[in-house]
């Protein structure tokens, strides 16, 4: 065995995981995702090469990183409102930034909103109410999140549009039919099974808050059977959306292999898994699928 070779593989190694672990905990690894899903809309739906720096991918990062933050944004508005530290709000505003990297986020989503323009980018406001209703009621009577069942269809919506029915709309295509548009429905069926997982990783901090999920209502194993229903029917949509798109038999062994990944993680999920299994593995997904496709469909072409 070589060691002098050995050593420098592993030292490379432990970097990359050391990145890689931070990537997860601090959720920029969630907002990469989320850009590899808008990418792979732009990619294989419409053929355009949009720059890695354009708003599309941009406003795809940082709603993803907020959104995971969430709780971030509680802290800081509580900062914020307080009388307390209105020398830190007016003194040192570097201080709030490099204490809640959100608001950073913030400051870049709403950058990227005003370079799109106010009317384009009316078109994520949907999504946009969705998402704010659901991790900041308005009124105990408003909290969406409380709706029974709604919690994973509303997660998969808001994503399908984040990253599909806009970016179709935003390039053309009328608003209805990119609703309607086979990307739209594959992409929904994708996270759909990516979130139940997640559901049940919730169960137990769901059942205390009396929330009403898939799994606390049905148990585990039936939701399981549905992720992995989700999953046949995103590789079906996939295989249907090949004659509407620029899908090609290399995109759909992609799809074939990341769907068998992902039914193996919905199987191993419970509970008492670590954090680290679903915001690294299972999010990922979205990541190799969309690195796979690339790499095999250059391959095959």
């Amino acid at each position: 065995m070589n060691t002098a070779r050995s050593l420098p593989t592993c030292r490379a190694l432990r970097t990359f995981t050391a990145l890689w672990h931070w990537l997860v905990e601090q959720h920029l690894w969630i907002g990469l995702c989320a850009a590899a899903l808008v990418y792979a809309t732009h990619r294989f739906a419409l053929q355009i090469q949009e720059p890695l720096w354009s708003t599309e991918y941009l406003i795809a990062f940082t709603g993803a990183f907020i959104a995971y933050r969430s709780q971030e944004l509680h802290v800081l508005w509580s900062t914020l409102s307080s009388p307390l530290h209105q020398s830190v709000r007016l003194k040192q505003p570097w201080t709030l930034i490099r204490r809640y990297p959100s608001c950073l986020a913030l400051i870049g989503l709403t950058w990227a909103i005003f370079q799109m323009g106010i009317q384009r980018a009316t078109l994520y406001l949907p999504a946009g109410i969705i998402t704010v209703l659901y991790l900041f009621p308005l009124h105990p009577s408003v909290f969406v999140r409380r709706l029974p069942l709604a919690k994973i269809f509303l997660i998969s919506a808001c994503w399908t549009w984040i990253t599909a029915t806009a970016p179709l709309a935003l390039h053309g295509t009328p608003l209805l039919e990119a609703v309607v548009h086979p990307i739209s429905w594959e992409r929904f069926a994708f996270i759909f099974a990516l979130t139940v997982p997640f559901d049940i990783r919730d169960m137990e901090e769901d059942a205390r808050a009396g929330l009403k999920t898939l799994p606390n209502v049905f148990g585990r194993g039936i939701i399981k059977t549905l992720g992995i229903f989700a999953v046949c029917l995103w590789v079906s949509l996939h295989y249907i959306a090949m004659e509407e798109t620029h899908y090609t038999d290399g995109t759909f062994l992609a799809t074939v292999l990341a769907a068998m990944s992902t039914i193996g993680l919905i199987l191993w999920s419970h509970p008492h898994q670590s954090e680290l299994y679903f915001t690294g593995y299972v999010d990922g997904m979205m990541l190799v699928w969309v690195v796979l496709m690339e790499s095999l469909h250059n391959i095959l072409a």
